[in-house]
Order: C-alpha cells, then structure tokens, then sequence
C-alpha cells in the first residue's frame, strides 16, 4: 500500500511539474481536481506577431553571392528568452524595379538562414537579393518582414 501512495504522489509531482512548466503555477502536492483545473488553464493558442520589416536593395552590379544579413528585436515577445530560431520565419517582398527603362527583369531574393540570440532577443536573417536584367541594370528594393509565433 505504501508503495502504491508513494507512486500516486511521484505522479501528481510529475503532472504538476508539467502543468507548471507550461505556464500555471502548479503545488506539487495539489489534489487531481486541481490538476485538472489548471491543465484547462494552460493555454495553447499560438500567437503571431510581426517584428517589423527591414528594407533591402540591390543592383545588377552587385555579386550574385553576396549575403547580407538584418536584424530584429524579439524582446516585445513574453518569454522571448525561451525561445528558438524555430519561432521565427523570415519573409522577402520586392517592392520595385527602381530602373524601369532596365528592360525584362528578373528579381530574386533568398533568405539563407534565421537566427535567433535568446540572450539578447535578436533575430538574425541573412539573405541574397540579386536582379538580373535584359537591356539594361535592375535597381530593385524591397523588404524583410520577420515574424515570431508563440505560445
């Protein structure tokens, strides 16, 4: 019997380890209607929220391989220093071709990598912008939005 009580209380200190990890603080010791009520409380609902959008430009004349990177700050994010570069996705918009005289052009912008410092809060993206043009150089701009999602 006494091994019985000893494996229903390592239980509940487990479920409410748990149940405190996720958020909702949680007595070790708390009875199962209580563990139940705060499971309920926990939330799950993954939140959105932009980090904002960084311009970028480029020209014809540029390196096709030249990687550049820019930065945001996570730190508006409760509990930003839980989390991982995982949260965040990185997302190129060209805006427009600056040189309309340049011809057919084509514009591509690549992001190589996100990166994400839960020291400090800040998201690190690198990526390429490259245009290439029939009859003329291409001078295009555009931006990088970054967003973090979280729980």
């Amino acid at each position: 019997m006494d091994a019985l009580k000893k494996s229903v209380a390592d239980g509940k200190k487990s479920v409410a380890s748990a149940i405190s990890a996720k958020g909702v603080s949680t007595a070790t010791d708390a009875s199962f209607a209580i563990l139940a009520t705060n499971i309920g409380k926990i939330s799950n609902n993954l939140k959105k929220i932009s980090l904002g959008s960084n311009g970028i430009s480029n020209n014809n004349a540029s390196p096709a391989d030249t990687w550049r990177t820019t930065t945001f700050s996570a730190t508006s994010i409760p509990g930003y220093n839980k989390l991982t570069a995982n949260n965040f996705v990185a997302i190129p918009k060209l805006v427009a071709n600056l040189n309309p005289s340049s011809g057919t052009t084509y514009p591509r912008c690549q992001v190589r990598n996100v990166s994400y410092n839960p020291e400090n809060g800040i998201v690190t993206v690198e990526y390429n912008l490259k245009t290439w043009a029939v009859g003329g150089i291409a001078y295009w701009n555009g931006s990088i939005e970054c967003i973090g999602f979280y729980i």
